[in-house]
Formats: structure tokens, C-alpha cells, sequence
């Protein structure tokens, strides 16, 4: 009986196979939170807490000030601390987002949390548009809704990889206000 050939899969049947690739940029201080952690720990965990229907493979990039020190519990595999060159947002923002190369780019800061169903909601979206923001919800420590913030603000951006590249990172010259440069181009 005469066997048929083995067909290789392609690169881009095989990159086509996996799950899309995240990574969620977080600038930190390194500030603590209260009880010993620090609050890049919730922030993290809110990430942990994700609730999709889609399979997604996140990594954390962790943006810190060039001379901080970094607590050992923060390391895992999927998380990386990235010194920036200066001790700004906006260089924590870029340099952890140049070191990767993944399909898309998020954004969470680090005294901010992403409710569980963010990525489930998010990702759909993705399929229709190649940036997505949602609103910010502020929560009081007791549960309270206080506000919604219907503004766009980096913590509710998810995007794909070319749009970064497109645009291009951050204005390091903007202490404050960043993010209204960036989507103002």
C-alpha cells in the first residue's frame, strides 16, 4: 500500500494554531498598597482573574524606574520587570512594550484592576476593530459603584501589535496627559 507524503505544517498554519499572544504593560512605582503588598499585585491578580471564552496566552510586562528594587514574589515566568532608561510612565510604557513581540498590547496601571469578564468582552471586540477601550468603573474599597469615567484612559486599551507599531509609543516629554497625545495622533 502506498503511503501518502507527510505535509509539513506552514509557520503560518502553525502561528495560525496557537492562541493569539497578549502582553499587558504595567508602569509601577513599586507602591504599596497596604498589608505588605504592593499594589502591582492586585493589579496582576486582576489579570490572573480573567474570564474568556477565547484561549488567550498573556505575559505581564512590568515597567519600573530605573533604580528600583524589585521584591523577589514578583517574579513568575509570565512576568517580566523591565527598568525603564528614565523614571517616567511613559519610558516604563515603552520600554516594556519595545522588548515584546506579541500580537497585542494592553495596558494596565498599576493602582488599577480589570473585572473578570475585561479580556472575555475585549477579544470579541478585537475581531471587529483593531483597538478597543472600555469606560473605567471606580469601586470604593467596600464594594460601591462610585462612578463610571467615560473617557478613555490606558488602563481599558487593548490592542493589536500593528497599531503601536503605527503610531508608536509614547511622547516621553508629557508628564501628565500622555495618553490624550497618543490618541490624538
Amino acid at each position: 500500500q502506498r503511503r501518502r507524503p507527510c505535509r509539513a505544517k506552514t509557520a503560518q498554519a502553525m502561528a495560525d494554531a496557537r492562541p493569539p499572544r497578549l502582553l499587558v504593560v504595567i508602569p509601577s512605582r513599586l507602591q504599596r498598597a497596604g498589608g505588605g503588598t504592593y499594589l502591582v499585585e492586585r493589579a496582576i491578580r486582576s489579570i490572573m482573574a480573567q474570564k474568556s471564552s477565547i484561549a488567550v496566552e498573556v505575559e505581564i510586562a512590568v515597567g519600573v524606574d530605573p533604580d528600583a528594587e524589585v521584591p523577589e514574589r514578583l517574579s513568575a515566568p509570565f512576568i517580566h520587570v523591565v527598568k525603564s532608561a528614565s523614571a517616567s510612565q511613559a519610558g516604563a510604557l515603552n520600554r516594556a512594550a519595545a522588548l515584546f513581540n506579541h500580537d497585542f498590547i494592553a495596558f494596565l496601571e498599576d493602582d488599577d484592576e480589570w473585572r473578570p469578564p475585561f479580556l472575555g468582552v475585549a477579544f470579541p471586540a478585537l475581531e471587529q476593530a483593531p483597538f478597543v477601550s472600555s469606560t473605567q468603573l471606580e469601586i470604593h474599597p467596600n464594594g460601591e459603584v462610585v462612578c463610571i469615567n467615560d473617557f478613555p484612559t490606558p488602563s481599558g486599551w487593548i490592542m493589536r501589535r500593528a497599531v503601536w507599531e503605527a503610531i508608536g509609543g509614547f511622547d516621553e516629554t508629557y508628564r501628565f496627559h500622555l495618553d490624550n497625545e497618543w490618541l490624538g495622533r
